[in-house]
């Protein structure tokens, strides 16, 4: 795996620190922030459905441009 990625194996997922999305485990979540961080994540996935809603409407009328 070195030669592949030129990192040790300890390296290669950013060291000893906390995966990616979780904090660090002796740090409190402040419950604001992952409110405001839920809210944000909900607005981007709802934007995302309605695009695909959108898109499926527009294949089953036909009118998708080809």
């Amino acid at each position: 795996m070195f030669y592949a990625t030129g990192l040790p194996g300890w390296m290669r997922f950013g060291g000893y620190a906390a995966p990616y999305g979780y904090p660090a485990p002796y740090q409190k979540p402040d419950p604001e922030m992952e409110k405001q961080a839920l809210k944000s994540q909900a607005e981007a996935l709802q934007s995302e459905l309605d695009f695909i809603k959108k898109r499926l409407g527009e294949i089953e009328t036909g009118s998708a441009a080809e």
